[in-house]
């Protein structure tokens, strides 16, 4: 079930696991060195889902100016590319 939520409305537990599986996508994954996080996460909607406590997809979603930009869009490698993945990204 996907959730979404302003950064001011995320749990600690949320945010921790936001960014653990963000580092692990993009960092440990696909070896992409940026400054994350960064200050668009104060102003964004964090749209996710989990599967437990585990973040299993995720994305963020912010207003840049006129016009609305998606960011730090990820799946992680225990559902990319399965029915439930495509599936829920769907309905959201």
């Amino acid at each position: 079930m996907w959730e979404t939520k302003q950064f001011s409305e995320l749990t600690l537990e949320e945010l921790f696991e936001i960014y653990r599986v963000r580092s692990e996508v993009f960092v440990e994954e696909q070896h992409i060195v940026y400054t994350d996080p960064d200050e668009n996460d104060k102003q964004s909607l964090h749209a996710f889902e989990t599967n437990g406590k585990t973040v299993t997809a995720y994305a963020r979603i912010f207003k840049d100016g006129d016009h609305v930009t998606f960011g730090r869009v990820l799946t992680t490698q225990q559902v990319r590319g399965t029915v439930r993945v495509r599936n829920s990204w769907n309905t959201f």
